[in-house]
């Protein structure tokens, strides 16, 4: 059995914008912030979660402002955690 899907581009686009992604293995650039990786993560989204929250909710406020290369690397992990929701609002 065969099964055809054919979504029109606003469907794609309206799934596209649900979806989360979190990489397995991921690389930071070293010279951005910790906020600028999730406002960069953000930008590819029309309606993004607030990076602010997440970075709370992650419990990296206080590493907001450090370059990607100088936190642990267990902070980068939150770090890349906090990317995967941020083109969902309702996360």
């Amino acid at each position: 059995m065969r099964a055809r899907f054919h979504l029109q581009r606003n469907e794609c686009d309206a799934h596209a914008a649900l979806v989360g992604v979190h990489l397995q293995e991921s690389q930071l650039p070293d010279k951005i912030t910790v906020v600028e990786a999730l406002d960069l993560s953000a930008s590819f989204y029309p309606r993004p979660a607030d990076p602010g929250e997440l970075l709370g909710r992650i419990g990296l406020t206080e590493q907001c402002r450090t370059r990607c290369r100088r936190v642990s690397g267990g902070q980068k992990q939150r770090l890349s955690i906090a990317v995967a929701p941020i083109g969902n609002r309702a996360s």
